[in-house]
């Protein structure tokens, strides 16, 4: 009995009190900065939704409790102290009731689109019918909405048939790719690294596997790589496409000329001399007014050459598709305008283009080559040596491995911060044979089990309102002369048939909420996607995204707040007063 007392006077002591307060302001202020640089999920996960931080709070709520009943006989003095304890309670208990009942979504609609549910935090596994996308077979619900990453899971998911076993979990998820040796087959690998003083970046490339034998930097740089048996297919291969034929007609006479190389010169006729500059597959030009060529198919072709006649000289760019601007480039010509020029360049998809690097296997040789300023570079790459360097902005490239039987499959790697998607590995056995599958929310593939074909998804779950919402027009605001939102506003069409509603129009803004059914929908977001013919003038998709809130315990909230205003106010205001009162009736009653 005395252990008890000594227990329960610890638990109600204000000493306790203000050290849990103290605890719990900065594991919110932990839990704040923690958010900023990582993820909410991640915060839900290790703080908010965990046990300890359940018991704390009741530990708090407990001591407050224990306090309160210490104060007996309960006097007026003790009003304020009682109020405001009571109040922090009664939040409390709000703040419990929706943690447990109400729950967060999202509805995002097109114009034009009607929904009648909204999208959840929590993750479900979904198992379809391929020939039946939009029905789930099977839903496996997960605690994974408020898992911290897990590396080593065992949780297993039956099904008629068989089953799979999810073993790994990341919040924050990162496309790797893996690349070992001893694969089963010969399947060439090239690993190689360019870099700058600011930027590196790697590249796998494989030569036997179509689409994987070249990548692209946004459209920047392209990276290609190709077997070849022996060194003269391997220069064979370094075609440019030409420079092709042209005809034009100078001091009165027309003349064809089939164009040199670039950097080389041809005689035209009449004393007159064509220097080829350069051959453009597609021209472009940067702020500074110099000439570039980017890598692809040739969308705007164009050449650079100089007419010669003695110590005159004329500078032309001919673009093959606007065969008559070359004339607004001339400026001042000193020598007569060649005129009605036409070209037919020779360009195919094996050319070398400009900015494009060609790795050539050729037996245990690492070859690369590219244009520089249109002229062909080829040399030896040695693998684990010294870097090449590049002529585009400094880059440096190196070749530091080469695998004959490569073997590559997708991994995951848990970044931590926002911006990434949460991912789930899944792992299928059919006939002895293991097959592993990463899965990103939101995304399906395809698996083998049971005999059959399934679809399999890692999914938000969703939750039916009963009611339906469709998105009639999206309206923003913006601020005089830029292109800052002001505001904006959805304009839907609620419809309920339960209810008896139906084409209710309500705006929804910033400043204007719908409650319908005990859900609350607020103007989260929106955003815009360029539609067919987007380019020519079509508007915009306009897509708003609506925050959905089902909170249960907020009027229990409200009330607490009412009570802890008014208890403030008592200790503050009135407890002198309150005390008078007290000694006036103790002395009335003596």
């Amino acid at each position: 009995m005395i252990l008890l007392k000594r227990i329960v006077k610890a638990l109600s002591s204000l000493g306790l009190g203000v050290t849990l307060l103290f605890l719990l302001a900065l594991i919110l202020a932990f839990a704040t900065k923690f958010e900023s640089s990582t993820s909410t999920h991640l915060v839900q996960a290790y703080v908010y939704k965990t046990f300890w931080f359940d018991l704390l709070m009741a530990l708090f709520g407990l001591n407050l409790t224990l306090a309160t009943w210490n104060l007996r006989p309960w006097k007026l003095r003790h009003m304020g102290v009682i109020t405001i304890h009571a109040s922090i309670l009664i939040i409390l208990v709000g703040a419990w009731i929706t943690r447990h009942y109400g729950f967060e979504g999202t509805m995002t609609l097109d114009e034009g689109q009607t929904a009648d549910f909204i999208v959840m935090r929590d993750m479900v596994l979904t198992v379809y019918d391929p020939a039946n996308p939009d029905t789930p077979l099977q839903s496996f619900p997960t605690s994974l909405a408020d898992s911290p990453p897990q590396e080593f899971m065992n949780k297993v998911y039956e099904l008629p048939g068989g089953s799979f076993t999810m073993d790994r979990f990341y919040t924050d998820a990162e496309d790797t790719m893996v690349v070992k040796e001893d694969g089963p087959e010969e399947n060439p690998g090239l690993h190689a690294v360019f870099s700058s003083n600011m930027f590196k970046e790697q590249i796998w490339l494989f030569p036997r596997r179509q689409g994987e034998d070249r990548q692209d930097f946004n459209g920047l740089l392209r990276f290609e790589s190709v077997e070849y048996p022996d060194q003269a297919a391997w220069l064979a291969s370094l075609t440019t496409g030409g420079s092709g034929k042209m005809s034009f007609n100078l001091a009165g006479s027309r003349r064809e000329v089939e164009l040199p190389a670039a950097g080389q010169s041809v005689e035209v006729g009449g004393g007159f001399t064509l220097h080829m500059v350069r051959v453009y597959r597609n021209f472009s030009m940067n702020e500074q007014g110099a000439y570039a060529d980017t890598p692809g198919p040739a969308a705007n072709p164009a050449l650079e050459f100089h007419l010669h006649k003695g110590e005159q000289e004329d500078h032309y760019v001919f673009f093959q598709q606007m065969p008559d601007y070359y004339k607004n480039m001339l400026e001042n010509p000193a020598l007569p305008m060649a005129e009605g020029i036409t070209w037919e360049p020779r360009f195919s998809d094996g050319d070398l283009g400009e900015k494009m690097v060609r790795f050539g296997l050729v037996g245990p040789q690492v070859r690369v080559a590219w244009l520089q300023e249109g002229k062909l570079v080829e040399q030896e790459a040695q693998v684990g040596g010294a870097p090449l360097t590049l002529p585009w902005m400094g880059f440096q490239l190196a070749v530091d491995q080469v695998l004959k039987k490569a073997w590559r499959h997708q991994e995951m790697k848990s970044v931590g911060v926002d911006g990434n998607m949460p991912a789930a590995r899944l792992r299928f056995e059919q006939n002895g044979v293991v097959e592993q599958k990463w899965l990103r929310l939101n995304q399906r593939k395809p698996v083998q089990l049971g005999g059959r074909t399934l679809l399999v998804g890692l999914e938000q779950r969703r939750v039916p309102l009963g009611f339906n919402l469709t998105l009639r027009d999206f309206v923003e605001d913006r601020y005089p002369g830029t292109a800052m939102a002001a505001g904006y506003a959805s304009f839907v069409v609620l419809d309920d048939p339960q209810q008896g509603v139906a084409g209710k129009e309500i705006e929804i803004s910033m400043n204007n909420t719908l409650v319908h059914r005990g859900f609350k929908f607020f103007q989260s977001s929106f955003s815009r996607a360029p539609q067919m013919g987007g380019m020519m003038g079509g508007a915009p998709m306009e897509t708003t995204i609506l925050s959905v809130n089902n909170d249960p315990g907020h009027l229990v909230v409200y009330v607490g707040s009412i009570f802890l205003v008014l208890g403030l106010l008592i200790v503050f205001t009135m407890k002198k007063k309150l005390i008078d009162i007290e000694r006036r009736r103790a002395a009335r009653a003596a």
